[in-house]
């Protein structure tokens, strides 16, 4: 499947775009911090707290202590 695909059918879950790239970075760095997703994605940190929270929600991600 290809990312168009795959973007395609996690917007069709509900994911907005912030979550999307979120979630594919995490994806493709296994584990990372904020500030890593953040840099990963040129977005601020609190972008990428409110995408995690989202995604926490959902149940898409679990937090790594």
């Amino acid at each position: 499947m290809d990312m168009t695909n795959v973007r395609n059918t996690l917007k069709s879950l509900g994911l907005g775009q912030k979550e999307i790239e979120t979630l594919l970075s995490l994806y493709s760095l296994k584990k990372a911090t904020v500030a890593a997703l953040a840099r990963h994605n040129g977005v601020p940190r609190t972008t990428v707290y409110t995408a995690l929270a989202s995604l926490l929600d959902k149940q898409m991600v679990l937090r790594a202590k």
